[in-house]
């Protein structure tokens, strides 16, 4: 089974992020690289193995000042836009 890059929508624009959890369907064992802005639309990229099973996937987004819950895990990155600053982190 070999690797590739996949892309997730998180979110149409940054200005309709908040604080809390995006969910999406991702390949099990996905090693999420990056989040980032590509025509104003909001992903997260991931190595994966195509051939494994989908499940429920995390995506935790907090801004600058909030409080963590705890579920953070690996931190994904900091997107800035529009004055609105949030930073991503996969869940535990």
């Amino acid at each position: 089974m070999s690797k590739t890059i996949w892309k997730f929508h998180l979110a149409n624009g940054i200005i309709y992020l908040s604080h809390g959890t995006v969910k999406i369907q991702a390949p099990r064992f996905a090693r999420f690289i990056k989040v980032g802005i590509q025509h104003e639309t909001v992903f997260a990229w991931a190595e994966v193995v195509p051939e494994q099973p989908l499940e429920a996937t995390k995506i935790l987004v907090r801004g600058t000042g909030h409080p963590f819950t705890g579920k953070e895990n690996q931190f994904l990155g900091t997107l800035q836009s529009s004055g609105l600053v949030f930073h991503f982190y996969t869940s535990k």
